[in-house]
C-alpha cells in the first residue's frame, strides 16, 4: 500500500514528485538504491538529497518547502527523521489536494519514515499525526498508541496538580508534560474516578512506562529489509535486490548495532527468501562443482542460492577477519576487534603475537603463507583453512570465529562478499568526514554524481541528485593518506563527474555520491570500491594502531561506572575528529580488547580534542560480556541532562546521537556529574540484540547548556 500510494500520487504531478531524504550509511544507501530502482521501473520522478545532521534536515524541509512545494507528493526519509517530531510545524509541507472532497484545497505533503534509530519519537505514531507514516514489521502498533494516550494523560492531569515526586523526573519528561498540557484533554476511562492520591499513583506509573521506552537506544529492522517488503508486495523481487538487502543487514551486524541473535534471526529469513526466488532456475538443491576463473581450481557452488540469470547469490560462512580476501590473512587476524577480543590472541604485546603465530603453527599453516595477500595463497591451504580453524580457533579463545553471510556471484566466479562492500562502502563515507562541518570554515555544498545512470544528474548547489523518469535506470596515518588520494582519484578513473568545490576533502556530500556509485559495483575491480577496500584496511589499522597506544601507555581513566578515554595527538587524530563512525569504532575496539586482557567490561567513553576549534567530539559504547553482545545505549539522555546541570556547552551536529560535540572548557569528566551520567551506558541487555543509538524527543534539544563549566 505504501508503495502504491507513492506512485498514484506521483501520477498528479508535474515534475520531481518524491524527495529521499538519505543518511549517511550503507543501510540507508542500499534502501536507496532499492526504492529508485522500484521507481525507475514506473517512471516515477524523484529527487536524492542526502543529510548528514539534523541541521541539514531542517534546511532540506525549507528548500523543499520553498523550491519544490508545486510538484513534490511523497518524502522518504531513509535512516533518519524517526526520533524527532516531524508533527512539528516547521516540517509540515502544504501541497495542493486532488481529493474530490476537498478539490482546490490544500493536504500536508506525506513523510514515509524508514528509520531503524530508536527508541521513536511517539509523536510521529499517534492517529493525528496522520500525514507522517513509520515504516516498521516490528513495531507494535497497539503499545506504542497506548505509550502517546498515556503520555497525553499525564499532560492533562497533571495541570494543577501538584505531585512530591515530580521532582525525580528527568528535564526531558517536563518539557514532555509542558507541551502536551497544549493538547487537548483526553478522556481517559482508567484515570477518571480516583482519588487524588491513586491519580498520583497512577502519573508515576505513567512515567515509568514512558522512561523506561525512552531510556537507553538500539535499533529495529534494517532499512533494507522494509524496502524489500515493498518489493515482494510488488511481486519484484530480483537477486540485486536481494543483494542490496544483504548488504543493509551485514552493515548493522559488522558495525555492532545489531547482536548475534537477532542477525541470526533476520539473515535466516533472508536466506530463505533468495532460495524461494531462485527456486525456479536453480532445479534441486544441492551443489555443482566448477573450475575458479582465477584459480583454475576446482570449487564447488550452492545452486539452490545461485539460479542461472543475471546475478547470483550464495550463502556461506564468512570469516570474522575484517577483508582478509584484500590482504594477508595474518594481517587481517591481527588487526580483527574480534581477535583482539580474546583473551589469549589480545595482540598488544609481544606474547600475544607469538601466541597468533603459534595458533598457524598449530594448524599446519606455514607464516610466509599467511603473511602474504590473500589472493596468492596456496589454495589447498584455502580451503582446509576452515576445517583447521573449527579445531584450532576454540583453543585459542576463538569459538566464534565465523558467521553465515551473502557473497554475489557472476558466472561460476567469486565477486564480493557483503562484510567487504559494507567496509568498503562504509570507508568512504569515512573519508570527508560524515555530517561535519570543515573546521572554521562554512561546509560547502559540492557532490559528486555517478555513471550509474544517464539520465541522473547532479545539481552541484544541492548536493542532491534527481532522475527525470525517462526509462529504467606504512604507518597508519601514511597509509591512510595514500589510500584517501587514491579514492579521490578513483571518481576520475570512474568517468565520473565531480563538482568544483573549495575544498574537496571536506566535502562529505562528495564522500556521499562516491559511496552510492560504489554500492552498485559488481567486482573489486571497480575503481570506487577498490579505492574502498584500500581505505578501509587502512583506517582500521589506524583503529587498532591508535588502540594500541592508548592500552599500552594506558591513556585510560576508569571513572567508577566507566572508562574515559582522551585521546592526546596521534597520527591518525584529524581522521578521527572528521569521522564520528570511525571515532565509534576506536571506542567500540578498545572495549573489546580491554574485555580481551582481562578488564571488567564496562562502558567506554573516547573524546578527541580538537585544538584548533576548543572543542572535543565525544563517543560513548556499551560495555558487554562477550563480542556479539550489543547493548542499549542510553549516553546521550543523560550526558545531555548532567550537561544542562553543569551548564556547558553541549551540540549534536550528526545523526549518530551516541556522538556529541563540547567546549574543551566544559569538559570535566572529573566532576561526579559527569560520572554518574556515565551509568547511562549500564543498560540492560537489549531483547535479541537490539542496538546502540539514543535519540532525543525533540529536536530542537540540539544546542544545550549555558555558562561555563570545569577544566578537563
Amino acid at each position: 500500500d505504501v508503495y502504491n500510494h507513492i506512485k498514484d500520487e506521483a501520477g498528479k504531478a508535474e515534475g520531481c514528485s518524491v524527495v529521499l531524504l538519505v543518511a549517511p550509511d550503507a543501510d540507508a544507501l542500499a534502501a536507496c538504491k532499492m526504492l529508485t530502482s522500484l521507481m525507475q521501473l514506473d517512471y516515477v520522478m524523484y529527487s536524492i538529497k542526502p543529510v548528514g545532521s539534523y541541521e541539514d534536515i531542517d534546511e532540506r524541509f525549507t528548500s523543499i518547502r520553498s523550491n519544490m512545494g508545486e510538484s513534490v507528493r511523497s518524502l522518504i526519509m531513509l535512516n533518519c527523521g524517526g526520533i524527532i517530531n516531524l508533527a512539528a510545524d516547521e516540517y509540515k509541507i502544504e501541497i495542493s489536494s486532488y481529493d474530490v472532497e476537498n478539490e482546490g484545497g490544500t493536504e500536508l505533503c506525506p513523510i514515509y519514515v524508514f528509520d531503524s534509530n530508536r527508541p521513536l519519537n511517539l509523536e510521529n505514531v499517534h492517529e493525528e499525526a496522520h500525514h507522517v507514516r513509520v515504516i516498521d514489521d516490528s513495531l507494535n502498533v497497539q503499545t506504542v498508541q497506548d505509550l502517546v494516550e498515556l503520555g497525553y494523560v499525564l499532560g492533562e492531569s497533571g495541570r494543577g496538580e501538584s505531585d512530591e515526586s515530580d521532582s525525580d523526573l528527568d528535564d526531558s519528561d517536563a518539557a514532555e508534560t509542558e507541551r502536551v498540557e497544549q493538547r487537548r484533554r483526553l478522556n481517559d476511562g482508567r484515570y477518571e474516578g480516583l482519588s487524588a492520591d491513586q491519580r498520583r499513583g497512577f502519573r508515576r506509573e505513567v512515567r515509568q512506562h514512558l522512561k523506561a521506552y525512552y531510556k537507553g537506544s538500539w535499533q529495529s529492522t534494517s532499512v533494507a529489509s522494509l524496502c524489500l517488503e515493498l518489493a515482494i508486495a510488488q511481486n519484484r523481487v530480483s537477486n540485486e535486490l536481494l543483494w542490496l538487502s544483504s548488504l543493509g543487514l551485514t552493515d548493522q551486524f559488522v558495525h555492532e548495532r545489531i547482536g548475534d541473535e537477532r542477525y541470526l534471526a533476520d539473515v535466516t529469513k533472508l536466506h530463505q527468501l533468495v532460495l524461494t526466488r531462485n527456486a525456479d532456475d536453480a532445479g534441486e538443491v544441492g551443489t555443482t562443482r566448477v573450475v575458479d576463473d582465477e584459480s583454475q581450481e576446482i570449487i564447488e557452488v550452492n545452486i539452490a542460492s545461485c539460479g542461472r540469470r543475471g546475478i547470483r547469490l550464495v550463502f556461506e560462512d564468512e570469516y570474522r577477519f575484517m577483508l582478509y580476501r584484500h590482504w594477508s590473512l595474518y594481517d587481517a587476524m591481527l588487526y580483527s576487534s574480534y581477535v583482539n577480543s580474546s583473551q589469549l590472541l589480545g595482540v598488544f604485546t609481544k606474547q600475544a603475537e607469538a601466541r597468533l603465530r603459534q595458533l598457524f603453527a598449530s594448524m599446519g599453516v606455514p607464516l610466509v603463507q599467511v603473511q602474504q595477500k590473500w589472493t596468492y595463497m596456496d589454495e589447498r591451504i584455502k580451503r582446509e583453512l576452515r576445517a583447521k580453524l573449527e579445531e584450532y580457533a576454540p583453543r585459542a579463545g576463538l569459538p566464534d570465529f565465523s558467521y553465515g553471510s551473502f557473497v554475489l556471484v557472476s558466472g561460476y566466479r567469486t565477486q564480493l562478499a557483503a562484510a567487504d562492500v559494507v567496509y568498503a562502502v562504509s570507508a568512504l563515507l569515512e573519508s570527508a568526514g560524515i555530517g561535519s562541518r570543515k573546521r572554521g570554515q562554512a561546509e560547502s555544498d559540492g557532490a559528486v554524481g555517478g555513471a550509474e545512470n544517464a539520465r541522473d544528474e547532479i545539481d552541484a548547489t544541492t548536493g542532491s541528485r534527481n532522475y527525470n523518469g525517462v526509462g529504467p535506470g606504512v604507518s597508519a596515518a601514511a597509509g591512510l593518506n595514500a589510500a584517501l588520494a587514491d579514492a579521490s582519484a578513483a571518481s576520475a578513473a570512474g568517468g565520473q563527474q565531480v563538482a568544483q568545490v573549495e575544498d574537496m576533502g571536506a566535502d562529505w556530500q562528495k564522500a556521499f555520491w562516491r559511496a552510492y556509485d560504489a554500492l552498485g559495483s559488481s567486482s573489486t575491480d571497480e575503481p570506487e570500491l577498490a579505492a574502498g577496500v584500500a581505505l578501509a584496511t587502512q583506517l582500521q589499522r589506524a583503529v587498532v594502531e591508535t588502540g594500541k597506544i592508548v592500552i599500552e601507555n594506558k591513556r585510560m581513566t576508569s571513572l567508577g561506572t566507566f572508562m574515559k578515554v582522551t585521546l592526546a595527538e596521534c597520527p591518525a587524530l584529524r581522521f578521527f575528529l572528521e569521522s564520528p563512525m570511525a571515532l565509534s569504532r576506536l571506542a567500540l575496539f578498545i572495549a573489546d580488547a580491554l574485555r580481551g586482557i582481562g578488564r571488567r567490561s564496562k562502558p567506554v567513553v573516547v573524546a578527541a580534542p580538537d585544538v584548533l576549534a576548543k572543542t572535543h567530539l565525544i563517543v560513548a559504547v556499551t560495555g558487554s560480556a562477550r563480542f556479539g553482545d550489543v547493548q542499549k545505549n542510553a549516553f546521550h539522555s543523560r550526558f545531555r541532562r548532567a550537561a544542562d546541570q553543569m551548564g556547558a556547552h553541549v551540540k549534536q551536529v550528526r545523526l549518530n546521537t551516541t556522538c556529541i560535540e563540547i567546549a574543551s572548557s566544559d569538559l570535566a569528566f572529573s566532576s561526579p556529574t559527569w560520572s554518574q551520567s556515565a551509568e547511562v551506558c549500564q543498560s540492560r541487555t537489549v531483547s535479541r540484540g537490539q542496538s546502540a543509538r539514543d535519540g532525543p524527543t525533540e529536536n530542537k534539544q540540539k544546542l544545550l547548556g549555558g555558562g561555563e563549566g570545569g577544566e578537563d
